[in-house]
Parts: structure tokens; sequence; C-alpha cells
């Protein structure tokens, strides 16, 4: 699967689905029950696709590598945690609320960056551990920019 998708197609798909599978269409209780768990399904399903970020770890799930879940079997390189220890010193040396705004800027520029290098590394079977990385830094990313917007100024 691709990680681009057609957001207004996904969202007219999403709609008819609903639609079609809505509990109050059943047509007994056997019904019902069947499509509250749809219905459960298609919005999870929806909720994951039209974010980019949970769209690309649900790709590198589908391969067997969980990264929003447990990654304690994921070999971390140690390059990589060296770089999120420099972006975290980077976060945190921002004081002031422009310093702050500019770093979250640039935080976000590259997280940007990770995701289309994580798709296009995952259009490539043999590139595998590139979209892992790329995933990984957008999920380390994501974590200092949330805690960056929720400290105090």
């Amino acid at each position: 699967p691709s990680p681009d998708i057609d957001l207004s197609l996904l969202r007219t798909q999403y709609f008819e689905a609903q639609r079609k599978f809505h509990p109050d269409k059943a047509k007994n209780p056997q019904d019902r029950l069947r499509f509250l768990q749809l219905s459960a399904d298609i919005n999870i399903a929806y909720h994951t696709l039209e974010n980019v970020d949970s769209r690309l770890f649900y790709l590198l799930a589908l391969r067997g590598i969980p990264i929003l879940s447990d990654t304690s079997n994921l070999s971390i390189p140690s390059g990589l945690l060296i770089e999120v220890m420099e972006w975290r010193e980077q976060a945190d040396a921002a004081v002031s609320k422009s310093e702050r705004q500019h770093v979250m800027t640039i935080f976000t520029q590259m997280r940007h960056n990770f995701r289309t290098q994580c798709g296009v590394a995952l259009l490539d079977a043999d590139n595998t551990q590139s979209a892992i990385l790329s995933a990984l830094k957008i999920r380390y990313l994501g974590k200092i920019l949330q805690d960056m917007g929720m400290a105090s100024l």
C-alpha cells in the first residue's frame, strides 16, 4: 500500500461506509451488534488513515514493525539516540517564546521531511530500515514538540 492517499476520497468512502453500516439500519439484534462493531472499526480505520503519521506507522505495522506500541524489539541506533538527545537539548535551550517558536518551526519542518523520507522508503520493500529510522524520528520529534507545546513559557 502507498503512504499517499486522496483524503477527500477517504472522507467520502468513510461517510458512505458509516451510512451503510449504521447500527440504526440493522434489521435484528445480531445485525445491530455486528454493525456497531463495523462502525467502530470503520471509525478507527478512518482516523488511522487520515493522519499521515498514524498512516505511516500503520503501514510499518503491516510489515510487522511496531512503531507505536512496544519498540523493545527494535534495535535503535545509538546515532539516533544521540540525535534525539541533541534535539531535547535544543528544545530545552529555547527559553523565550520566540526561541521556542523558532525551534518548534525547525522541528516541524524536520518532521515533515522525515514523513516524506518514510513514505518514499515504504514504497521500496528493500528499504524498510530507512522507513523505520524515519518513523522513529517522526515519533521522537512529535513527543518533543508535544512537550514544548505543553510547557509553560
